[in-house]
């Protein structure tokens, strides 16, 4: 799914949405977006400007505990290999948003050509 660049706010949301789906993979590829859009150099910003900053490296962070807790929680229930498919599941979706963050700005770069 694409947005325009520094959409923190409606990625938190989705994010929130698939979680509460129960679309774990998915809902951590949000908030780690969102920590990224919602990164701001100070040191660019113009005086009296306004930035809105919406906490989403701290909503990731919490949402990397919640996931950690659904994990413990299945194993304590004797679901290991859900719990396994689940990690592996986010790793595929990590890895995958790794890949096509190298991609765009090599494709960025060859469209200025």
């Amino acid at each position: 799914m694409l947005f325009e660049a520094k959409q923190a706010n409606v990625r938190l949301e989705l994010a929130s949405t698939l979680e509460k789906k129960g679309d774990w993979a998915a809902a951590m590829d949000q908030y780690r977006q969102a920590a990224a859009d919602d990164s701001v150099d100070f040191t660019t910003v113009r005086p009296r400007t306004g930035v809105r900053v919406y906490d989403a490296g701290k909503k990731y962070k919490e949402a990397q505990e919640r996931f950690n807790e659904h994990l413990a929680s299945l194993r304590r229930a004797g679901k290991s290999n859900e719990a396994a498919q689940l990690e592996k599941s986010l790793r595929d979706t990590q890895s995958a948003a790794s890949a096509t963050q190298k991609l765009v700005p090599n494709a960025e770069r060859l469209a200025g050509l």
